[in-house]
């Protein structure tokens, strides 16, 4: 289930529309209501429009994008579990993904399991797999889309450089799944 970040635009865009849900908002109103450069907007909003908390329309009077409540708009307001250790807490943390189970669109073996190895990306052993350009794995749950952004970065940077080396991407392909792919 989608829950926006604390603070994050998506978070308060909601936060809004749960006590104006019949109101609509275009760009602007939302880029000057929250103090957000316009452009900025779509990008921030795409992760609870894909969840259906929030929906993008277009005016039909306007002729302008319009963004209004979805109908899954209160159930990402609900509070994530909490872990509590002493006096700390923090949110759960996703379990690890068991890339073994993805599947990847053509043959290959796969490689010997680096995971276990002190400093390793966790997601290597999923980036190694995809070994040539429009490679690609799909299905994966939405929640581990940061995580995996993030994997992708290190990846590359540890195995030659931008200009040279693999690069991935990794894109939402349903309301609550991202598929990564091998950019060269």
């Amino acid at each position: 289930m989608y829950t926006p970040a604390p603070g994050s635009l998506a978070y308060r865009v909601i936060k809004w529309f749960e006590i104006n849900p019949e109101e609509e908002l275009t760009r602007t109103d939302v880029a000057q209501k929250f103090e957000i450069p316009t452009q900025n907007v779509d990008g921030s909003l795409a992760s609870a429009i894909a969840a259906e908390a929030l929906e993008k329309a277009k005016d039909k009077e306007l002729g302008l994008v319009v963004y209004k409540a979805g109908p899954k708009l209160l159930e990402c307001l609900t509070p994530r579990a909490i872990v509590t250790r002493g006096a700390k807490t923090r949110r759960d943390r996703l379990p690890t993904l068991d890339v073994s189970k993805l599947k990847v669109r053509h043959d290959m073996p796969p490689p010997d399991n680096t995971i276990q190895r002190k400093g390793a990306n966790k997601y290597e052993q999923l980036f190694s797999r995809l070994d040539k350009p429009n490679a690609s794995i799909d299905g994966i749950d939405a929640r581990y889309r940061a995580a995996l952004g993030k994997a992708a970065g290190k990846y590359t940077k540890d195995h030659g450089n931008p200009t040279d080396g693999p690069c991935f991407t990794v894109r939402t392909t349903s309301a609550t799944t991202v598929g990564v792919w091998r950019t060269k």
